[in-house]
Formats: C-alpha cells, sequence, structure tokens
C-alpha cells in the first residue's frame, strides 16, 4: 500500500483489501455516528428551546427578531417577542401573583391579572371591604365567589346579588370595583360571616 504525504492511501498488488466489505462496514460505520450526532443536536435542541431565563428581567435584555420564543421560570410561562417587546403568552391556570396577561388595554396599558384568597369575619348587616389589588389605574375584568355565612355556606358570584322575598330585599350582594388606585372587593349580608372563603380573579391596568 503506497501513502502519500497527505495520507491518501492507493492499495498496491500485495494489499489483501476486500473493498465489498471494508468498504460497507466502514460506511455503516460513519451512519451510526451520523445517527448519534442527529440524536445529540434533537436533544440539545429539546433542551434549550425555547431559550430559558430566570426572571423577566432578564430575559429584556435580550432583543431578538418578532416571533421569538422564550420561557421564564420565575413566572412558568412563556414569551413571544412582538412589536420589539415581549408579550406574555396567556396560559390555562390562575395565579396568586400577578402577571403580565400578554394583552393591551384600548390605552395601551399592559393588563395584568391575579386570583386573591382569603376569608371574611363581618357581623351581619354590615359591610365587608376587601384589598385585591394595589397601584391600579382601571379595572378591566373581575370573577370569582364568597360564601355566605362561613366555609359552608353558598357561593354568591363576587358581582351578584340575592334577594328573598316579595318586597326584593337584598339579603347578600357584592361587587367588585376600583378607588383611590386599589381594586376592592365588597360584601354585605343580612346574615353573619365567620371566616366566609372568597376567591376572586381580576385583570386591571397599572398607574
Amino acid at each position: 500500500m503506497t501513502v502519500t504525504g497527505r495520507g491518501i492511501w492507493t492499495p498496491d498488488d500485495g494489499d489483501n483489501f476486500d473493498f465489498t466489505v471494508d468498504l460497507g462496514a466502514m460506511a455503516e460505520s460513519i451512519d451510526d455516528a451520523i445517527d448519534d450526532v442527529e440524536t445529540d443536536i434533537e436533544d440539545s435542541l429539546a433542551d434549550n428551546y425555547p431559550p430559558r431565563f430566570p426572571s423577566k428581567s432578564a430575559l429584556d435584555g435580550w432583543q431578538p427578531q418578532d416571533g421569538a420564543i422564550a420561557f421564564v421560570t420565575a413566572d412558568n410561562r412563556h414569551y413571544v417577542r412582538l412589536n420589539s417587546e415581549w408579550r406574555g403568552v396567556a396560559g390555562p391556570d390562575y395565579s396568586t401573583t400577578e402577571v403580565d396577561t400578554g394583552r393591551r388595554w384600548v390605552d395601551g396599558k399592559t393588563i395584568y391579572g391575579r386570583t386573591v384568597t382569603g376569608t371574611i369575619t363581618r357581623a351581619a348587616n354590615s359591610r365587608e371591604f376587601t384589598v385585591l389589588a394595589t397601584g391600579a389605574d382601571a379595572l378591566i375584568k373581575a370573577e370569582g365567589y364568597w360564601r355566605i355565612q362561613g366555609p359552608n355556606g353558598a357561593k354568591e358570584s363576587v358581582a351578584g346579588a340575592y334577594g328573598g322575598d316579595s318586597r326584593g330585599t337584598l339579603y347578600h350582594v357584592s361587587t367588585v370595583y376600583e378607588t383611590s388606585a386599589e381594586i376592592r372587593l365588597v360584601t354585605n349580608s343580612s346574615e353573619a360571616r365567620t371566616n366566609a372563603p372568597y376567591a376572586v380573579y381580576v385583570e386591571y391596568t397599572k398607574l
């Protein structure tokens, strides 16, 4: 076998080389190596796409083209790049921490959302005010419930009233409203409320 300076060899008459077997085995080995590399690349892409960032502030430092997608571990949600800014992708779950819904109100402000839970204890025929969010500009949406009387009471809508006689007397009433940069839940009932649970989801813009 003759080897040139570049490492290229040519078989001599005395070489015992079976091209059919040896080149076939070599090709199979190369195919296996390519498959391994492709698998490694696919695994790497699966582990690192979309890119993950520890916080929203860290994500803001990355400014790719519109259409890019990223994941923020602190928020446990995806973001998409639109109009040169990151928009949160709305998820199916409700969160007890404030989140950017990824949507904008008619004035262009970001719409935030959060779920607030707690209990109410108040005497009969008296109002109870509960602060759901602060620093608010506009209330966009409110939904949820509170229980009349206590933990086992009937669930009343947070924006509703219930009357039970021919004179239209209101026994239970509640609403959610914004005042003084606060979003509040107010309830009133003809019956005392003792550790009456509530769960309210609100969406709002900020000052």
